[in-house]
């Protein structure tokens, strides 16, 4: 591997499958899990009783992807509804599709 610098992160965008989509200045995209796509697979993953439901309806895509606090910083990080991500990170180790 080469000691490339990576490049700045251009943007950040929430998809309805809550999945982030990043894209870096060079034209790259990557893929990763939102933190609220990971709650929604541990949820679906283990046995849905009254009680977790309700956790679940307060994580569903409908409640959530109409507005998302994003925030790019100079570092190359970004937040998503509080929850941060490493751009270097993910550049170099990220999904290139959010199907693979």
């Amino acid at each position: 591997m080469t000691d490339q610098p990576i490049p700045r992160i251009d943007t950040v965008q929430m998809l309805p499958n809550l999945f982030l989509r990043v894209t870096f200045e060079d034209g790259q995209t990557r893929y990763v899990r939102s933190a609220v796509n990971e709650q929604m697979a541990v949820g679906v993953s283990r046995q849905v009783s009254k009680k977790t439901w309700g956790g679940m309806m307060q994580v569903s895509p409908a409640n959530y992807v109409g507005a998302n606090a994003i925030a790019i910083r100079d570092d190359n990080t970004f937040s998503v509804n509080h929850t941060d991500y490493d751009g270097d990170d993910l550049y170099r180790r990220g999904r290139r599709s959010y199907m693979a």
